[in-house]
C-alpha cells in the first residue's frame, strides 16, 4: 500500500473564490517516514488547472492519503477546483485526517487541534513554518518568491503531519480495535 502525506496552499477557503498555489506530496516508507516528496506551484504548472491535475494524479498514485483538515478542506477545495475547471472529481481514496484523529481519538482535551498546536503539544521536532501577511499577499499576486516562499511552508506543513501522523497512529488503531 501506497501512503502519501499531503497539503495544498489557497489563496482562500472557499474554491468558488480561491485558487490553489501550491501542492506538496510525501510518499512515506514502510517505516512511516519520507521517502521522496515531490512540490509544485501554480507558476511552475503554468496554472491553475494543470496544478490541480498534477494533484490528481498523485493522489491517482496513492492508496492512502494523510493530512490536516484533509477530508474537510484539502479535498473539497481541490475538487472545487476540478469542477470549475470542467475536470472529474477526485478518485476514492482511503484518507486519514490527523485533525479528525486529535479531536476524537486522542481524546485530550487541548486549547485547539490545530496543526501548529498540535506540533507544539506533542513537542514534535519541526513547528509550523509561519509565512508574513506579505507573502500570502504576494502569493494572491502571482509574484514568484511569495509563491517561493509558501512552498516552503507547505514542505514544512507536510513534514509536521508526518511526525504528526506518527503520534497520533496509536491513538487511531486503539479507536479502531487494532
Amino acid at each position: 500500500m501506497r501512503s502519501v502525506v499531503f497539503d495544498v496552499e489557497t489563496t482562500n477557503l472557499k474554491a468558488d473564490i480561491g485558487s490553489l498555489r501550491v501542492a506538496c506530496f510525501a510518499e512515506l516508507n514502510s517505516e512511516g517516514e519520507i521517502a521522496k516528496i515531490q512540490t509544485r506551484d501554480i507558476l511552475e504548472q503554468h496554472g491553475e488547472k494543470n496544478l490541480a491535475q498534477w494533484i490528481t494524479h498523485r493522489i491517482e498514485e496513492a492508496d492512502i492519503l494523510i493530512g490536516h483538515n484533509v477530508k474537510a478542506f484539502d479535498k473539497n477545495f481541490i475538487n472545487g477546483v476540478l469542477i470549475r475547471h470542467d475536470l472529474p472529481k477526485l478518485p476514492k481514496r482511503f484518507y486519514i485526517d490527523t485533525l479528525m484523529v486529535a479531536r476524537y481519538d486522542m481524546k485530550a482535551l487541548i486549547q485547539s487541534n490545530s496543526l501548529e498546536n498540535l506540533a507544539d503539544y506533542l513537542r514534535l521536532t519541526i513547528q509550523k513554518d509561519k509565512p508574513s501577511k506579505h507573502d500570502w499577499r504576494g502569493t494572491n499576486d502571482m509574484e514568484a518568491p511569495s509563491i517561493k516562499r509558501i512552498r516552503k511552508r507547505c514542505i514544512s506543513d507536510v513534514q509536521v503531519t508526518t511526525l504528526l501522523w506518527e503520534k497520533l497512529k496509536p491513538f487511531w488503531l486503539e479507536a479502531r480495535g487494532c
